[in-house]
């Protein structure tokens, strides 16, 4: 299958969203298949790890612009003749509905739109999307998840939904040996404006934990009272090869942590599945998708606004268990994107079918 790859997003930065762009489409292309990736972005450039990939961009620079670049987006994709497009889910525009009328279209849903968009859009760009969505769930062909949660939000459409946590390539990644540090140290890598991850609750669990180290990789800064405490060290953005060696000084690393800000329950963070594939042990605050039971190295708390006061004793008692632990190579080879990304290539096929 030829594979057209359609996001909203710049593509200048390491993030998550990227890197995950970025495997999905070398595992499609690893299986034989063709992918290309076409971008509408605000920010010029291109991350490290598109490196090799076929990427179309138009950048646009005001709401004007936007609808023109878009239409030059579309048409670019559409000369290629992809078999199925993949859009990750944003907002609709008549140029987009004008690609997905002509090629058979999967979204990939990676959150509750109404709850989230309604938190953090101005409010007319939120009105546009609320009176427009609609559009994006007739006119696909499929969607695609991360979690059981969020399948049971968008089922009441009426397309077809597959369910696929996130992964990570695990031959990517060779577990880090656990360090000696005289005292607990901890890392999150993630940002603070998106609320969900929790980072005022990082801080709080450093007040609590003086003696503790905490080290902060992404702009994590934005919007938190300063001064912080002596504890926590902020390193700003830092690519993967700047921030390895922070994995390898940790004991154990912390993933999202108010996921009740979203009004969800369950996940599959990529930072969670990045810090698995290096070996630590992780907290979190959230069901995940793929360790719907207890396992040594991963401590869930609860996923409620004083999770972290409340759970301190049991947070406490789990950093002194895994100081010396590494999660098990065998325990977490479900996590890998290989099998994800068939059975994603999978679906495409089952809704391509359909013409």
């Amino acid at each position: 299958m030829r594979i057209a790859y359609v996001v909203e997003r710049s593509l200048d930065r390491d993030e998550g969203a990227v890197k995950k762009i970025a495997a999905q489409m070398r595992a499609w292309q690893q299986l034989g298949h063709e992918a290309r990736l076409f971008a509408l972005v605000r920010k010029q450039g291109l991350a490290p790890s598109l490196t090799g990939l076929v990427v179309t961009t138009e950048h646009w620079r005001g709401p004007w612009d936007w609808i023109g670049r878009y239409g030059r987006l579309v048409d670019a994709a559409l000369a290629w003749q992809p078999d199925v497009a993949y859009y990750r889910f944003a907002k609709y525009f008549p140029a987009l509905g004008r690609l997905m009328r002509r090629v058979p279209t999967v979204l990939e849903i990676n959150t509750d739109d109404l709850r989230e968009y309604g938190n953090s859009m101005a409010w007319y760009t939120y009105a546009y999307h609320k009176a427009t969505r609609g559009k994006l769930f007739s006119l696909c062909r499929g969607l695609v998840t991360p979690t059981e949660e969020l399948a049971e939000v968008y089922r009441p459409f009426g397309k077809p939904v597959v369910v696929i946590a996130n992964g990570i390539e695990l031959a990517k990644f060779e577990p880090l040996p656990a360090p000696n540090n005289p005292e607990p140290r901890l890392v999150f890598i993630g940002a603070a404006d998106n609320p969900w991850h929790g980072i005022d609750k990082i801080i709080r669990l450093a007040r609590s934990n003086p003696d503790w180290r905490f080290d902060l990789v992404g702009d994590t800064t934005f919007g938190q009272p300063l001064p912080l405490p002596e504890n926590i060290t902020m390193h700003g953005h830092l690519g993967a090869v700047a921030y390895e060696p922070l994995l390898a000084q940790a004991d154990v690393a912390l993933s999202t942590l108010a996921l009740h800000r979203n009004s969800m329950e369950e996940a599959s963070p990529l930072k969670t599945r990045e810090y698995l594939a290096r070996g630590l042990p992780v907290i979190i605050g959230y069901r995940d998708t793929d360790f719907p039971g207890e396992v040594p190295f991963l401590m869930r708390i609860a996923n409620t606004p004083g999770n972290v006061d409340d759970g301190l004793d049991n947070i406490r008692q789990f950093v002194s268990a895994a100081r010396g632990m590494r999660a098990p190579k065998e325990a977490i080879q479900h996590i890998d994107s290989a099998a994800k990304e068939q059975r994603r290539l999978e679906f495409f096929a089952s809704v391509k079918k359909k013409d």
